[in-house]
């Protein structure tokens, strides 16, 4: 519907001020006028089911059992009543990490309660410390099947002064969440996660490495690690990987898939 800005509805009282008569019948026939037109034109219909999320679609038209079977066409799914989306990653259980050290109890996980976890010094364990956040959750079809995934990151610090950040990709598999895929990273300069996006269908994650021929220390690393990583039907596989130079001057994190 045409929408007449109240501004346009002022100019009587402006002449009012002035002293300068304005035909106003004149402004509202063609106010009139303006409307009907409007209600006589067609309308085009609006796709909603695309959110700001949506990373890469998935054309439902195509055999999309393998990865070189994906197009960048908008799904037919509405994307917000996906159940995946509506798993409360914040308060939620995660396989334990980091791989070098032991939970101080019996199961090797992680949960999250109001998006932290946190245990103290156990050093029969190899932990003087950890703190873990919740970091975000993406969600886009990673495997070519129609649906999304999620993509979670949780991080945080060991030994008081190490980062420690871990990535998980979880399907929805009829009812039941499944965990395809887990990758842990590391600390700034040492392995440290610069980036995560998707293109083509592709996981791409960036993280920091060292040069220890150039490296002034952790705070400021001099290349990354760029790799892409595909989903084969059984995993996610590394497909490229190349050694790019840092163009900040430390250990910059640019963002998730949701921030592209």
């Amino acid at each position: 519907m045409l929408q007449v800005s109240p501004h346009s509805l002022t100019a009587s009282s402006r002449s009012a001020r002035t002293g300068v008569k304005f035909p106003v019948h004149k402004l509202l026939h063609a106010t009139w006028l303006a409307l009907a037109l409007a209600s006589c034109s067609s309308t085009v219909p609006t796709d909603n089911s695309q959110t700001a999320n949506s990373i890469v679609q998935v054309s439902s038209s195509q055999n999309t059992s393998s990865p070189q079977n994906r197009s960048v066409v908008p799904q037919t799914k509405n994307e917000t009543t996906q159940p995946i989306r509506s798993i409360d990653f914040r308060n939620f259980t995660y396989p334990w990490y980091p791989s070098d050290t032991r939970p101080p109890y019996k199961n090797r996980t992680i949960t999250l309660k109001d998006g932290e976890f946190q245990i103290d010094a156990t050093l029969a364990r190899k932990i003087e410390n950890l703190w873990i956040t919740f970091g975000n959750a993406s969600y886009s079809d990673l495997t070519g099947d129609g649906s999304d995934e999620a993509i979670v990151t949780i991080g945080g610090i060991e030994t008081f002064n190490s980062g420690t950040g871990c990535i998980f990709i979880y399907q929805m598999n009829g009812s039941v969440l499944k965990l395809l895929w887990k990758h842990e990273t590391g600390d700034r300069a040492a392995g440290g996660l610069r980036s995560i996006r998707v293109t083509d269908g592709d996981l791409v994650v960036e993280q920091y490495d060292m040069d220890l021929k150039k490296e002034t220390g952790l705070c400021c690393p001099k290349r990354y690690v760029r790799t892409s990583y595909r989903w084969t039907g059984k995993e996610f596989r590394a497909i490229s990987r190349e050694i790019l130079p840092n163009e900040f001057e430390n250990a910059k994190f640019l963002g998730y898939p949701s921030n592209s």
